[in-house]
């Protein structure tokens, strides 16, 4: 495999040395440096690169309109914002970034470290490793019902940062699927397949078994992590879910304070009953609630309303 390539966008000289001798110690990778945002689009149109890096403020034209720039290019590498502004502000290019369909890989304030660039390394040769779109193998529920029997549905933890800190304060669990032959699979790849199976409780069992796996190692290391875990809401159209998973939950040692539900907004429940209903006794056994892609679907202020008043009642 080629090395990764990088186009690092940094108007100061010193700058440039000393982030292409951070990398140079992390592996081989195909590094260009350009001085502002105008030369750094002029490469962009001689040739494709995996990541780019750029800086916010610099002379001329400054990080986000060359974000902007970059969003119109034809191809669109991942990239990974760095600055010595303060984290609103890396936040702030982050979301117009996001919004321009550009994938935001990392957010790393100045002095830049080698434990920064190595994370940022780490997620750049794991995007690498995903399965493309043209080359999606064909799944069925044979392949998906072995894949769950076999432990290749795994749960990967996303942190969640307080912003006046810089703290972990919980994470997400996301699931992806390390097949034998075709490596790292995401969510796009495999979950319409697994839906049109009827698979979702399965997988739900699942995610939430290794999550609390996960918080039980964790708990031996010091640390105390909430966990948020995907909860398509028709699944609420079982009157006695919150019984079985608080029973799945105490079986396995876990803790449901611990435990947050994303109720997500792509299915909805047969009757909107049974999911007031739902939420409402997840709530009562101790659950955490949160609305997933508020927004989107059929979701309203009133619903989160009623749902921090039931947590303020406990």
């Amino acid at each position: 495999m080629k090395p990764c390539s990088i186009l690092i966008v940094e108007d100061h000289p010193f700058q440039h040395l000393y982030l292409q001798n951070l990398f140079s110690e992390l592996g081989d990778f195909d590094l260009v440096c350009a001085r502002d945002g105008e030369e750094a689009l002029a490469c962009l149109k001689q040739r494709d690169f995996d990541l780019v890096l750029t800086d916010l403020l610099m002379p001329g034209m400054d990080g986000v309109q060359f974000i902007q720039g970059l969003a119109a290019q034809p191809s669109r590498p991942a990239l990974a914002i760095m600055s010595a502004a303060s984290r609103r502000m890396l936040m702030g290019a982050s979301l117009v970034a996001s919004n321009l369909q550009v994938k935001v890989i990392g957010l790393i304030s100045k002095p830049v470290n080698a434990a920064a660039l190595r994370c940022l390394t780490d997620q750049l040769l794991a995007l690498r490793q995903v399965v493309p779109a043209e080359a999606q193998p064909g799944i069925d529920c044979q392949s998906l019902t072995n894949a769950l029997v076999n432990g290749e549905l795994q749960a990967w933890f996303q942190p969640k940062k307080a912003l006046s800190n810089g703290r972990i304060v919980a994470a997400e669990a996301l699931v992806r699927w390390v097949h034998p032959e075709h490596g790292l699979l995401l969510p796009g790849v495999f979950l319409p397949a697994l839906i049109a199976c009827h698979f979702e409780e399965r997988l739900l069992w699942c995610v939430l078994k290794q999550a609390m796996a996960a918080q039980a190692v964790w708990r031996q290391q010091g640390y105390d992590i909430p966990v948020s875990i995907n909860l398509p809401t028709h699944l609420l159209n079982s009157h006695d879910l919150p019984d079985r998973i608080l029973a799945f939950v105490l079986e396995h040692q876990g803790l449901p304070a611990r435990i947050c539900f994303e109720l997500m907004e792509c299915s909805v429940p047969d009757d909107i009953s049974n999911f007031y209903a739902g939420a409402c006794r997840l709530r009562i056994k101790g659950f955490g609630l949160s609305q997933d892609d508020f927004g989107k679907g059929y979701s309203s202020y009133m619903k989160l309303v009623s749902r921090w008043e039931n947590a303020t009642r406990r």
